[in-house]
């Protein structure tokens, strides 16, 4: 036999070893696709079946669940133009509206709803549950914010005219010295006092005059008292 003939023989039996563990490794390792369901050994279409069970199974009890949510959404859907509207309304109040303001009413951290759905609103409360007074509208609170304001600026020019007419005051009384209702009313204390000083002085020279003209009048009576004497004695005398 050549050396052709010996390399032709040992690759032909080296192929058939490979290829005979090929396929007994194909036999070991080979995939079962029979619809069997036995505990040792499940086919590959029985799981693949199962799979596929449990996977309908989820797609229903998912579709059951997106229709429930379907059915949901649309109704919260339907209840957004409601919910907008009446939004609208609180937050115009808010604005320019005149009815009291009224804050969300929470519970226990839980937001409460009345009976349509809408949140239940009260007073606005502080930390200790009192209302909070002076609470209106925006309207309402500028319409204060600019009456507040045009007292502020009626008081300021109220003060102004009060300060001027201080000062007038102030100028008009003087300090006492050169001009003024201060210098006049200092002349007038010293020209009374001045007065009542000559009254002083000239009291004693009234005094003097009056003891005089008593004793003077005392002097005429006695003197008319002669008189009539000298006359009643004159004509008795005459023949």
């Amino acid at each position: 036999m050549t050396l052709f003939g010996k390399t032709l023989l040992f690759l032909n039996l080296a192929l058939s070893l490979g290829f005979a563990f090929w396929a007994f490794a194909i036999y070991s390792h080979r995939i079962d696709w029979t619809t069997t369901k036995s505990p040792e050994r499940q086919g590959e279409y029985a799981q693949r079946a199962a799979a596929l069970d449990s996977l309908k199974t989820a797609i229903a009890r998912g579709e059951s669940r997106l229709d429930l949510a379907t059915q949901s959404v649309k109704a919260e859907e339907d209840r957004i133009p409601k919910y907008v509207a009446w939004y609208k309304v609180q937050l115009e109040n808010l604005r320019t509206g005149k009815n009291p303001v009224r804050a969300p009413v929470i519970n226990k951290g839980q937001l409460q709803l009345d009976k349509d759905g809408y949140p239940r609103l009260g007073p606005v409360l502080t930390n200790d549950k009192t209302p909070i007074p002076g609470l209106a509208s925006l309207d309402v609170l500028h319409q204060d914010y600019l009456a507040k304001q045009q007292q502020i600026v009626d008081t300021i020019h109220e003060t102004d005219a009060a300060v001027d007419k201080e000062k007038a005051l102030t100028v008009l009384i003087g300090n006492g010295k050169d001009k003024g209702l201060r210098a006049q009313l200092a002349a007038e204390l010293l020209a009374e006092k001045n007065s009542v000083d000559e009254q002083e002085f000239l009291k004693p020279l009234l005094y003097n005059r009056q003891v005089e003209l008593q004793v003077l009048a005392k002097r005429s009576r006695e003197l008319q008292a002669r008189l009539k004497e000298l006359q009643a004695s004159r004509v008795a005398e005459k023949p």
